[in-house]
């Protein structure tokens, strides 16, 4: 500051000053989220639940979350993280790509099969993203289904049946 002579280099300062430190509140806002140590110590219905309080708190607009489990079953520690990793990331796509119109987020448990569904009422799919990226590539749905598929799931991506939208499933056999 002391070296900058013009109003407006002060300004453009003043500018980058408040990014970087907007920056870091955001960046300090997704890290006081759902740590993964914490995982092991909560419910799958906890997590859910967190994620989409959290996604609803960041971006202001609500996340429906739907149960259909009892809470009995035991989940194993890597499950929890590639559900966690899962219901995160389509609550982002959700919101990028489909506006954030209508989220919401369905677990269940059936029998050892567990289900959960990341769903929105935006425009859905105008063509199903396909089910590998580039090699190498292990963020985004690519790196998702790599997380799903070596635990000895599925995920599944498809417009929705029942009016506008996308859905992402994931459903894993604990059995």
């Amino acid at each position: 500051r002391k070296t900058v002579l013009s109003d407006a280099a002060l300004a453009e300062l003043d500018a980058v000053e408040k990014a970087v430190k907007d920056a870091i509140v955001e960046i300090r806002t997704i890290a006081r989220g759902l740590s993964l140590p914490d995982i092991g110590r909560r419910s799958v219905e906890e997590i859910v639940r967190d994620l989409a309080e959290a996604h609803g708190g960041r971006t202001g607009q609500p996340v429906a979350v739907a149960v259909a489990w009892d809470g009995s079953a035991e989940v194993p520690e890597p499950v929890k993280i590639c559900l966690y990793r899962v219901v995160q990331e389509g609550l982002t796509n959700g919101w990028r790509h489909g506006g954030g119109q209508g989220q919401e987020v369905r677990l269940a448990l059936k029998d050892w099969v567990l289900r959960v569904e990341v769903l929105d009422r935006g425009p859905g799919f105008a063509e199903l993203p396909p089910a590998r990226g580039e090699e190498g590539d292990d963020m985004g749905l690519a790196g998702l289904a790599d997380r799903v598929e070596s635990l000895g799931g599925r995920l599944e991506l498809a417009n929705r049946t029942d009016g506008p939208g996308a859905e992402l499933v994931v459903v894993l056999d604990l059995g």
